[in-house]
């Protein structure tokens, strides 16, 4: 989801488990292969492992 602040686009990411309680939200100026690797990694550093993603 893409939102403007101050004028500025920014790119907002949620990671939602199955009950649908949001886990972790970020704002990134990029979308891109690096940003997404970023959050990932700091999602699963902070959270238990996952059975799927």
């Amino acid at each position: 989801m893409t939102i403007k602040l101050n004028g500025s686009p920014f790119v907002l990411w949620r990671a939602v488990d199955a009950p649908g309680n949001e886990i972790d939200i970020l704002l990134q100026k990029r979308r891109n292969k690096k940003a997404d690797i970023r959050f990932l990694t700091r999602l699963l550093g902070n959270n238990p492992a996952p059975r799927v993603i």
